[in-house]
């Protein structure tokens, strides 16, 4: 549904490019990231670029785990995958040594250290136990190999948890206040605004690593490739999956375009289910750009963690009835 409300407002940012600055770059830094790409790539004659700041987790999950700091030039990696469900290539090191060897060297102490919960070490070393490497962006996998648990976790939490206090009353908060804000020829103290907390907390776990804009930026301005993690469409470069579906991966960019580095970084186990995540997402940016009731819909029940119609359906008539009462979804004329 974010896709539904947000693609057809980045195709109109597009199409004013066109017309103003048909060779610029459009760097999508709001989510969501990988159909916003995709709708791009296919849809409209501008070129474009994900940057997403959570392939920097690994970086703060190897200082929860280990004190090495954030950044630390001694911490090498790639990796590979999908958008939030990318994973480290096995090759990355730390001061010269593996990064798994030091993972397995230290195993029975890593449960016991002060990061291990804030880096939700419990359910990602069943994964590393299983798979053998590190996750690039140890965000969205709970939501495919421990679903169960965090579906009911999420139930709780809203059962338990009063209306005001839910994440999506903060932010229409947030949003009331900004809009004041906005409204203000000079902001005195901009930063302390209330509405701006939660990215004051964004930026500062992020300002170890720079503005990854302006790195995106500069990157394709440069004549020397630079090597960053982006979402850009399958070339070839990450090895056995979708072909031109959008993936998160190290590339080389510079004024030339990103080129791909032709990684083998996601374990053989789990292709079958990422493919099928490309292609439900493939699906979505189509009925999104059709605004059609009947293919959004498909698409939902074709989403790997549903797995029923049951479910989906009702969910998503209040959600299309929402979006649509609202004007955010222009319904297709059949």
């Amino acid at each position: 549904m974010l896709t539904a409300r947000t693609l057809p407002v980045t195709l109109r940012i597009a199409e004013q490019m066109v017309e103003l600055c048909p060779q610029a770059w459009l760097i999508v830094l709001t989510n969501p990231i990988t159909t916003l790409v995709d709708g791009l790539t296919r849809y409209s004659e501008i070129k474009s670029v994900g940057v997403c700041p959570g392939v920097y987790n690994f970086a703060w999950d190897m200082d929860h785990l280990f004190s090495i700091g954030v950044s630390n030039p001694d911490l090498e990696y790639r990796g590979a995958g999908l958008n939030h469900l990318s994973w480290v290539l096995p090759d990355a090191t730390y001061q010269g040594n593996l990064v798994t060897e030091m993972v397995r060297e230290q195993w029975d102490d890593l449960p016991r250290r002060e990061g291990a919960q804030r880096c939700n070490w419990p359910p990602y070393s069943q994964l590393f136990e299983l798979y053998g490497q590190m996750f690039l962006n140890n965000g969205h996998q709970h939501h495919f190999w421990f679903h169960d648990s965090l579906a009911r976790r999420m139930d709780e939490g809203f059962s338990e948890t009063p209306p005001d206090e839910m994440r999506s009353s903060r932010q229409y908060r947030a949003a009331a206040q900004a809009a004041e804000l906005a409204k203000q020829d000079h902001i005195e103290n901009f930063w302390e605004q209330p509405a701006l907390a939660e990215l004051r907390q964004v930026l500062k776990g992020a300002a170890p690593f720079g503005d990854i804009g302006v790195q995106a930026m500069l990157a394709l301005l440069s004549d020397e490739p630079v090597e960053l993690a982006v979402t850009y469409p399958n070339r070839g470069h990450v090895v056995g999956l979708v072909e031109e579906a959008p993936v998160e991966a190290h590339m080389l960019i510079s004024k030339r375009g990103p080129e791909p580095l032709y990684l083998a970084g996601v374990p053989a186990a789990v292709k079958g289910l990422y493919n099928a995540v490309a292609e439900h997402q493939r699906l979505v940016v189509d009925a999104a750009v059709r605004a059609d009731y009947n293919a959004l819909l498909q698409a939902l029940v074709a989403e790997p963690t549903i797995r029923s119609y049951d479910r989906a359906r009702p969910m998503f008539d209040e959600l299309w009835t929402a979006a649509v009462e609202a004007g955010e979804i222009k319904p297709a004329e059949y």
